[in-house]
């Protein structure tokens, strides 16, 4: 009776072993845990970059809707459109 609870016991702590080195070591194991919990981390910061630009473009898109001046002031700076009669001066720095 006592060998049968001797090779229990063995057989038990032998599979805890087994187990621990598949867990620690396995691709599906700590290691994989590990850099998925670092990916859902990086993840959750382009969201909120995203909803950060989302943002921005919102106020943008208010401002458009709403100022006649930011449409004259986007025309001029990016689109480098000029009123009538209007002359525009263009120079570099070297």
């Amino acid at each position: 009776m006592r060998n049968i609870h001797q090779i229990i016991r063995y057989l038990l702590y032998t599979e805890m072993i087994v187990l621990g080195v598949f867990y620690i070591g396995s691709p599906h194991g700590v290691q994989s845990v590990t850099r998925l919990a670092h990916e859902c981390e990086d993840v959750e910061q382009q969201v909120l970059n995203v909803k950060r630009d989302i943002a921005t473009l919102e106020l943008e898109v208010d401002q458009w809707e709403s100022e006649p001046f930011y449409k004259e002031k986007i025309a001029r700076e990016q689109l480098q459109m000029a009123r009538k009669n209007e002359v525009i001066y263009h120079y570099s720095v070297n």
